[in-house]
């Protein structure tokens, strides 16, 4: 589940526990330790069944309406997994296969050193995110364009993914680090 999906619903849930709330507390004449209300007392249904009624089905929907957003808080929206399923059978791919095969492309890639992958599985996009040091290499738009497209193009050939593949490449300045070493540190 998304977050706006996740933020609305949430949102919707709790004005729906509002209205119950006071749905509630105008019934409470039916439980005696809430103490007691005039509303009903005109008719004979409103007096004896529908209190009773609206305060334990506003119970029990507050009830259900809790433990729904308990719920929806607790669904991970990122899977572990990938399942592709074809005609023949099922395929499993895990998220770490799918880090060490993005590992073993920068290996024979000379742009990034240290690098750092994240890869989070949604139902309908894979995300691969790669953080390093960039390496002083000529023409480094080509180089990362070129780095980008082997990763998608290993994903749907090797792997057979077919959703949306997003790479994104985040390269730190080299320089910087080298003159963090060489700044004294006594002036």
């Amino acid at each position: 589940m998304g977050k706006l999906w996740k933020g609305l619903s949430s949102i919707a849930i709790v004005l729906i526990l509002f209205i119950f709330l006071f749905v509630m507390n105008e019934n409470q004449m039916v439980v005696p330790w809430f103490g007691h209300v005039t509303l009903f007392e005109d008719t004979a249904f409103g007096s004896t069944y529908l209190p009773y009624f609206l305060f334990w089905g506003s119970g029990l929907c507050l009830l259900l309406l809790g433990t729904f957003l308990i719920g929806i808080w607790l669904i991970p929206s990122n899977k572990d997994s990938l399942l592709l399923k074809e005609k023949n059978g099922e395929l499993k791919i895990e998220r770490k296969a799918l880090e060490n095969f993005v590992r073993q492309t920068l290996q024979r890639e000379v742009l990034i050193e240290d690098a750092s992958i994240k890869v989070k599985i949604n139902k309908k996009a894979v995300t691969v995110k790669i953080s390093g040091k960039m390496r002083q290499v000529p023409a480094l738009p080509e180089h990362t364009r070129y780095l980008i497209e082997t990763i998608k193009k290993g994903f749907e050939q090797l792997f057979g993914i077919k959703e949306q593949i997003t790479v994104k490449v985040v390269l730190k300045d080299y320089r910087q680090s080298q003159k963090a070493a060489t700044k004294n540190r006594v002036e």
